[in-house]
């Protein structure tokens, strides 16, 4: 049942004609979209809307020495600019299938040719410049690609601050590029659940938190949940704390996850 069917009301069964933004062509005040239009910084192009989310998650990491992997070099502007972004100290890696694009290739930005569905490849480029911090695929705009760059370099990523961040997404909506189902983003969908593998597996016990009802005498102590046996999850959902999704854009945050706790505050 879609939204429109669920609910009522002029919010859920309006339509609306988006806005010209009237800031278009203004600088945008972040320090990512900033720094995108210096004019030493070498072309590229972006959305405007990506900036937002440059900067709410990679704002914080400015000047960190981190690893950085971009998939797909365009015109070695983007390359450009998060060696600026993070520092001297930051290792830079492109990957791209143009042999031309090794032109981009710089002190601290290294550039490797390759497909990006090509595992072996991309293994060899972890061996060598990895683990990555840091991985931004902004290269082929194939579902299949995505997906099994994903699959092949997410397992290696870093844990600090651990962002896998794919751009273009609105690119699983154009059939000419949907080559295998789930697309990206379905596939994004099935992993939400699996990070809510926990709760279905002590049911019972979450359940008091929200019913205040005892079951089979658990309740959630404060501290760490008392679920009995071990709770076993995969290990994308042990080592994910986050997927956020935003406009031709997700956002897929490693951390490692322990047993979740809950903490009563009384008088």
């Amino acid at each position: 049942m879609s939204p429109r069917e669920r609910f009522e009301g002029e919010f859920w069964n309006s339509t609306t004609v988006l806005p010209v933004d009237p800031a278009l062509g203004d600088p945008l005040t972040g320090p990512v979209s900033k720094l995108f239009r210096q004019p030493e910084v070498g072309l590229s192009a972006k959305w405007n809307h990506y900036f937002h989310v440059y900067d709410r998650f990679l704002g914080p990491h400015a000047g960190r020495d981190l690893r950085v992997l971009e998939i797909g070099i365009g015109r070695g502007g983007s390359l450009d600019m998060w060696r600026r972004f993070f520092g001297p100290g930051a290792v830079i890696v492109g990957i791209d299938i143009r042999p031309a694009t090794a032109a981009f290739e710089r002190e601290n930005v290294h550039v490797r040719i390759g497909s990006q569905t090509d595992t072996d490849f991309l293994a060899a480029v972890v061996d060598e410049f990895g683990p990555f911090d840091v991985i931004l695929d902004d290269g082929g705009h194939l579902v299949s690609q995505q997906i099994v760059s994903f699959g092949a370099l997410y397992p290696t990523l870093a844990l600090d601050p651990g962002l896998y961040i794919v751009e273009d997404l609105h690119s699983n909506y154009w059939p000419e590029l949907i080559d295998e189902r789930p697309t990206f983003i379905e596939l994004m969908h099935e992993l939400v659940h699996e990070l809510h593998e926990p709760y279905s597996q002590v049911t019972s016990a979450f359940s008091t938190l929200f019913t205040g009802a005892e079951t089979d005498d658990r309740r959630l102590a404060d501290g760490p949940l008392d679920a009995g046996p071990q709770v076993v999850t995969s290990t994308f959902a042990a080592w994910t704390r986050a997927i956020s999704f935003f406009d031709s854009m997700v956002v897929i945050e490693k951390a490692e996850r322990m047993l979740p706790t809950h903490e009563s505050l009384t008088d």
